[in-house]
């Protein structure tokens, strides 16, 4: 069943459209709850989130709508540096939306890959490998 729609070009256009919804959705919630809510603590506001989103993951798996892989300390110990400055990024990220307006805050946002690239190569010397798709 899940090949079958897997396949299907509507199902995967479903799937484009509700990230974007729900994307655009996260955002504008956030900036309505921490200005017009003066609500000052977003890693609270991220742990919700985060909890309401595995909470979700947990029930689609239940319902044999999605699969999810069960935890191993091993991939959680290298995936801990990731998942830290993910944390330190949407934290930020956060609370520069507080003080900046949406469309402000989303060209930042989109801006921070070209920051890391450019710090990567500075760094490290070394620059990604171009992407060929077919």
């Amino acid at each position: 069943m899940q090949k079958e729609k897997g396949n299907s070009l509507l199902y995967c256009a479903s799937v484009c459209l509700a990230y974007a919804f729900v994307s655009v959705a996260i955002t504008f919630v956030n900036k309505i709850v921490l200005t017009v809510y003066r609500f000052h603590f977003e890693q609270t506001l991220i742990l919700l989130q985060l909890l309401v989103g595995t909470l979700g993951l947990l029930i689609l798996s239940e319902l044999k709508m999605c699969q999810v892989p069960r935890f191993q300390l091993k991939m959680a110990r290298q995936a801990f540096p990731l998942a830290f400055w993910f944390f330190v990024y949407v934290v930020t990220g956060l609370g520069s939306l507080r003080s900046l307006t949406v469309p402000t805050w989303s060209a930042m946002r989109r801006l921070t890959a070209i920051f890391i690239l450019i710090l990567d190569y500075f760094i490290d010397r070394r620059c990604g490998t171009r992407f060929h798709p077919f």
